[in-house]
């Protein structure tokens, strides 16, 4: 079955529209300075592991090298990540990742844990400058997750910094790696993205695409396995891209996404969002199915909660004509739009239940005319009033969100959003908020 016959069949249970997905930028202070691609070609094949694995856990002392490429404190980085401290972390050639000349680009969830005050965190190749971009936002006590898609540097490394907004802020930091993307020095393993922007799952509602394989519509207990099932499963789409959220969580805790029915099995070892009673938590997640279209969920907070899975499109299995890859940027990452400093803010139009801002992507001369989707970090800074942010490509916005926020919480995440044929790209934020919105460019599909 084709892309196009899966899409037939999901539209048959739901009306939505476009390719978007979910991300974050943050407020970083750091110095300017280019983000170079390797001096390899990227073809951009996507290749999931067979598990999530943890790169790095600087609580555990796992996986941060010094500068010269020696492991920090027993077997890796021990301690919280300190005001302006940058470590190095190893990819290449470990936990399933291939050598440094193979990977071009790594996805990985990150989350920071515990952290002292208000900050954000940059993560960039290895042996590069600094970029002026962010990934994830943090405050005071918060453990905050976000998606990221990171070029991996020459030396098979990544570099992570930590901004403290507040001069004092310190926290914890966790890489949990989904997978990687290949240069065309390695084999050709892997598939190309497709968007596609559709609820699948929605554990409060009998009406969505894949319930009929969920089990009961009810809150997932905490500690708690639930499987999932797709029955339009395809083989030749076999690794999922989702945003998923968090909502009506009666305690704090984490919730992991694997592959396979994981039910009646030991707690995991990863996670890809962390999430606060009572406050709606997405992060963008990419999971491999099993060969029965079958993942599981794991509720490991201190209460029941309830969660929505809304697709972003799949990668096939490297047999399909290519849709896209995922291209570097020759810039690096930049800042595309900040409605703080009146850069790009676009058109707005006002609604009956919100406002939809336009882009204008042809405008910014670092974007190719060959991108049909934009992977963006988007930063939502609410001044007062709850509400959500969806990021689309238009014209008919889908029923689907980028990102929830309450006052005065300041929510990453990361999106992957079609481009228009007149090139733009599209959000809209619910009414009665005072929010500012920071889109930084991470890269493109082509």
């Amino acid at each position: 079955m084709k892309l196009r016959t899966i899409a037939a069949s999901l539209l048959a249970f739901a009306l939505f529209t476009t390719g978007l997905l979910v991300a974050a930028p943050a407020t970083a202070t750091a110095e300017a300075g280019p983000l170079s691609p390797q001096n390899h070609t990227p073809d951009g094949l996507f290749q999931a592991l067979a598990s999530p694995q943890r790169f790095l856990d600087t609580r555990a002392g796992t996986g941060g090298v010094n500068s010269s490429g020696a492991p920090i404190g027993i077997g890796g980085w021990t301690g919280q990540l300190g005001v302006s401290q940058i470590i190095n972390v190893a990819i290449a050639g470990r936990l399933g990742v291939p050598a440094a000349n193979v990977v071009k680009a790594v996805a990985m969830n990150v989350t920071v844990v515990d952290p002292t005050g208000s900050g954000f965190i940059t993560i960039w190749p290895g042996l590069l400058t600094r970029p002026d971009s962010s990934n994830v936002n943090y405050t005071t006590g918060a453990n905050v997750p976000n998606f990221v898609i990171v070029p991996v540097g020459t030396n098979g490394e990544i570099q992570a910094f930590n901004g403290a907004n507040d001069g004092v802020a310190r926290g914890h930091l966790l890489f949990d790696v989904v997978g990687y993307y290949t240069t065309n020095l390695g084999p050709a393993v892997g598939g190309s993205f497709s968007p596609l922007s559709l609820r699948f799952f929605d554990s409060r509602s009998p009406v969505s695409l894949a319930q009929r394989g969920a089990g009961a519509v009810d809150f997932l207990p905490p500690g708690k396995w639930r499987k999932v099932r797709d029955s339009l499963y395809d083989p030749l789409f076999p690794t999922y891209v989702f945003n998923v959220t968090v909502t009506e969580s009666s305690g704090d805790g984490f919730l992991s996404v694997v592959p396979g029915d994981r039910v009646g099995a030991p707690a995991p070892s990863v996670s890809n969002l962390n999430f606060r009673r009572g406050f709606d938590v997405a992060n963008l997640v990419i999971v491999k199915p099993d060969a029965t279209g079958t993942f599981s969920i794991f509720n490991g907070g201190a209460g029941a909660l309830h969660v929505i899975f809304d697709f972003v499109g799949f990668y096939d299995d490297g047999t399909v004509p290519a849709a896209g890859s995922l291209e570097a940027r020759a810039q690096g990452p930049f800042r595309f739009s900040d409605s703080r400093t009146n850069l790009n803010r676009g058109t707005v139009q006002t609604n009956a239940d919100g406002i939809t801002v336009t882009l204008d992507v042809a405008a910014d001369t670092r974007i190719p005319a060959t991108a049909d989707s934009l992977i963006i970090n988007v930063t939502a800074i609410p001044g007062s009033g709850n509400g959500f942010l969806t990021l689309f490509t238009g014209p008919n916005r889908p029923d689907t969100s980028t990102l929830n926020f309450k006052a005065g919480q300041v929510i990453p995440n990361l999106a992957i959003v079609g481009i228009s044929g007149d090139r733009k790209i599209r959000f809209f934020v619910s009414r009665d908020v005072d929010l500012h919105v920071i889109l930084d460019v991470m890269g493109w599909i082509e």
